[in-house]
């Protein structure tokens, strides 16, 4: 069963019609960000009241098992602590590159589907408002002006995230001295030139070349690069600590497959 002390009411003030989609993933965000604050797999969030002629809804909580909810766990206070928390942070962040204590995404991104109802109503200045049924002093209301602030700060942060993830993914580092051996060639200026360096990575890679003398020497000779195993050093750009392209900035060496010699 619920435990009204732990309903959570959600309600959107306008006189105006609602998007029927925007609203329901709002109810699913509210629903997510709620369960997981909870932490608890025994628990279930339900609405159980709907207000006649509004958009005013309740949310409670149903166990799934015999264990009781804790009884000086003050739920709704503290979910409504959460999304207070979010509010606070989009309303008075502009530039979190250099905040330390951030969001998840996915709390991030659930606070802006909660707000969005409200964001494209004209008129009758809309408002959500979230509070404990018993307990209205544990509330916070969101007036359509700061809706539009926390959704757009909301994107700025997930692009900044997703930049900054993007940046840690991909890494350039030099490698002295590796062997190659040349699976896939072109002499000519497309791209297509692959090989492997096993001590890097045991499958073939793109291969650039540094500079016009580096490509003569391995691809323009009279023999053939399929023969020889190189001694080089490479530029590699990895994504997600795989390479992806190995770029050759010297050639030290070469030796024939079938002799094992070095040509001086």
């Amino acid at each position: 069963m619920g435990n009204k002390d732990n309903i959570l009411t959600f309600k959107i003030n306008t006189d105006e019609s609602v998007n029927v989609k925007e609203l329901s993933e709002s109810l699913l965000a509210i629903h997510d960000l709620y369960i997981k604050e909870l932490g608890d797999e025994n628990c279930s969030v339900k609405i159980s009241e709907v207000r006649h002629g509004s958009f005013e809804f309740d949310f409670t909580l149903i166990m799934l098992s015999i264990i009781p909810l804790m009884e000086n766990a003050n739920i709704v206070s503290d979910f409504i602590g959460k999304i207070q928390k979010l509010y606070n942070f989009f309303l008075s962040t502009k530039n979190t590159q250099n905040v330390t204590d951030l969001p998840l995404r996915e709390d991030v991104e659930n606070m802006n589907k909660m707000v969005q109802p409200i964001i494209n109503i004209n008129g009758g200045n809309p408002t959500i408002n979230i509070y404990g049924r018993d307990n209205k002093s544990c509330n916070i209301s969101i007036s359509q002006n700061e809706a539009k602030t926390i959704s757009e700060n909301g994107k700025i942060f997930i692009q900044q995230q997703e930049s900054i993830k993007n940046q840690e993914l991909e890494k350039i580092l030099t490698f002295q001295d590796q062997i190659i051996n040349f699976q896939q060639t072109r002499s000519d200026n497309k791209k297509g030139t692959k090989a492997i360096c096993s001590e890097i990575y045991k499958k073939e890679v793109d291969v650039d070349f540094e500079n016009d003398f580096i490509k003569n020497n391995i691809l323009h000779k009279d023999y053939n690069p399929y023969s020889f195993l190189y001694v080089v050093d490479l530029r590699v750009e990895f994504k997600n600590e795989i390479p992806k392209k190995y770029t050759i900035i010297a050639l030290k060496n070469m030796r024939n497959k079938d002799t094992g010699l070095f040509d001086e």
